[in-house]
């Protein structure tokens, strides 16, 4: 592989990570908007399986943060590299 190759393989990385992390967002919104709507829906609700939900949701909603600063991650190291290389 040549260094060329290399340098686009790199570039390649880190814009799936960039989009890796757009996709992320727009799931977190989209799961925000969904918890919100059966939090409305379902407040008075004391059934198991609600229950459940919700915490996967919120569960869910714990790991975009440490996600999306592994996504950062990847792009920063990989620019680092990227830069070293010329």
């Amino acid at each position: 592989m040549s260094i060329g190759e290399v340098r686009a393989e790199l570039r390649a990385t880190i814009e799936v990570a960039r989009r890796g992390c757009e996709l992320l967002e727009l799931a977190r919104s989209q799961a925000d908007a969904s918890s919100s709507a059966a939090s409305t829906l379902l407040a008075d609700s004391s059934h198991p399986e609600v229950a459940r939900a919700h915490g996967a949701l919120r569960a869910a909603a714990a790991e975009t943060g440490p996600t999306r600063r592994r996504f950062e991650a990847v792009i920063h190291k990989t620019g680092d590299y990227l830069a070293m290389l010329g």
